[in-house]
């Protein structure tokens, strides 16, 4: 029977190999960081973003309908044999599908370059990315596998694998080359095609090829609204970069992405490694007495966890970017503590779906999304021209209160989560204290402004919620035992 405790030992221990994965996966953007703005304008950096977000709209319109009912019906079942199905039909549908998907796109490349990047020159850019989304496509049906098997070391060895092999191309093709966003594009498609061979390949040689017509009807009956669901969301997160390219430049358009790359940062190291493990688990719980309550405590955690994180981002990416990116993108900074916001709230919906997941109401989801996308789209239109790459954070923010408040709403007709609201406003009320107070410190060089608001958020966050007696009094005896039991060992050990 699932507890909180047994669940909360169980996402500590896999989320945290979760996030060594994808911190390994994203840390090779952050290093690689002093050489593409040394050796990309931002003009180029904002045609590198601008080529993937093209891309990931027909990677929305190919994938979305199968790849998102994966992992509800893979539990369906208890028969490994039938969980395999579910996944063979999954890849070889995902496959089939984007090679037609391919068949249509590639003689296009050249009017999404003219159309998206101002210079039909540049076509060979959609060919090498459309590539490479047909690979990735397929290979997240194998990460699923892994993550719905609880394989987080598995996870881990593939991912510092591509870590480094990505590190590696770009420095070459990029610093030695000189190939630019070119550059980037073929060290993405040789690594989707690695993986492809080493863990696509021999995984689905193990459990074995099968397509099930019944199992593909019921996905695609579940996935479908998904479709609309995801393009809605999708211009809630980038049509901000298409109304900068309309309204300012291709330059302004790099620099804000730069800025909202760091704003994601928390979502990235928590929420996804997090929602590896617990998207698939809770499905499992739900069936459970008191699941409520441990989805709410989970929550609390869950919060406690970002909000942390969010301060770190949000607090030092300014002095992160004076020491290490050309300053020319030092006015990405500006951006990040909204994104950070934006992208937490985000993040709660994952939270608060569960009621509409469990009863099928991926309709409801859909509409959700559409309309945030409606509301979005107003908003860039409203702010973008008058206030440039602020206008383009602030109206992410507000759409993604919106989105956050209306899943929270209509999920809880069919299924209350007790969310434990008064602990909630305690974290908002420290993590507002603590990232006010090191926003007022002005310090050089950036070294020793980073050394000096990292020392200030690491001790003030927990010791404002000490406090203002955030934990409860089973948190503290638990966090006690802890200490004590680990202090013995040290004595133990030493002795």
């Amino acid at each position: 029977m699932a507890t909180v405790g047994t669940e909360t030992k169980l996402l500590a221990r896999h989320s945290s190999v979760y996030a060594l994965g994808t911190m390994l996966q994203r840390l090779s953007a952050i290093l690689l960081l002093p050489i593409y703005t040394t050796y990309l304008s931002p003009t180029d950096y904002g045609v590198n973003e601008l080529v993937g977000l093209a891309v990931n709209v027909i990677g929305i319109l190919v994938a979305t309908s199968i790849a998102s009912a994966v992992f509800r019906f893979y539990f369906d079942y208890d028969d490994p044999r039938q969980r395999n199905a579910v996944m063979s039909t999954a890849v070889l549908t995902l496959g089939a599908v984007g090679l037609a998907a391919l068949a249509v796109f590639l003689p296009l490349a050249g009017v999404l370059a003219d159309l998206i990047l101002d210079d039909v020159g540049l076509a060979h850019f959609f060919m090498i990315a459309l590539a490479s989304l047909w690979f990735h496509t397929v290979n997240n049906v194998s990460f699923a596998w892994l993550r719905a098997n609880q394989k987080s070391l598995q996870f881990v060895g593939v991912s510092q694998t591509s870590f480094v092999v990505t590190v590696r191309l770009n420095i070459y093709f990029i610093k030695w080359l000189q190939l630019g966003v070119l550059g980037i594009l073929l060290s993405t498609l040789i690594v989707s095609v690695l993986l492809f061979l080493v863990l696509t390949i021999p995984l689905f040689l193990r459990i074995g090829l099968r397509f099930d017509r019944s199992i593909l009807g019921a996905m695609w009956t579940f996935g479908w609204p998904g479709i609309f669901g995801q393009l809605g969301g999708f211009v809630v997160h980038v049509s901000d970069r298409l109304f900068l390219k309309a309204y300012c430049s291709i330059a302004e358009t790099g620099i804000y992405s730069l800025g909202y790359r760091f704003g994601t940062l928390p979502s990235q190291f928590i929420s996804e490694p997090f929602n590896q493990t617990w998207m698939p688990r809770r499905f499992e719980i739900a069936k459970e007495p008191g699941s409520e309550d441990i989805f709410g405590r989970i929550f609390t955690y869950y919060l406690c966890l970002i909000s942390f994180a969010g301060l770190l981002v949000a607090g030092l990416t300014a002095d992160i970017l004076r020491l290490i990116a050309d300053s020319r993108y030092w006015a990405a900074a500006s951006v990040v503590p909204v994104i950070v916001l934006a992208n937490i709230i985000f993040t709660f919906h994952y939270h608060f779906n569960i009621g509409l997941l469990l009863t099928k109401k991926t309709k409801q989801l859909a509409a959700i999304n559409v309309l945030n996308a409606v509301f979005v789209l107003g908003l860039n239109w409203l702010l973008i021209p008058r206030y440039a790459i602020m206008g383009a954070a602030a109206a992410t923010l507000i759409a993604f209160v919106a989105k956050a408040a209306m899943t929270f709403f209509l999920g809880r007709r069919y299924y209350r989560t007790r969310f434990e609201g008064w602990r909630a406003v305690k974290l908002l009320v420290v993590s507002a204290a603590v990232f006010l107070a090191v926003q007022r410190l002005h310090l050089d060089p950036p070294l020793l402004a980073l050394a000096v608001k990292g020392v200030i958020i690491t001790a003030a966050y927990p010791l404002l919620l000490v406090a203002l007696r955030f934990f409860t009094p089973d948190e503290r005896a638990r966090a006690r035992s802890l200490l004590h039991g680990r202090l013995g060992r040290r004595r133990r050990a030493s002795g």
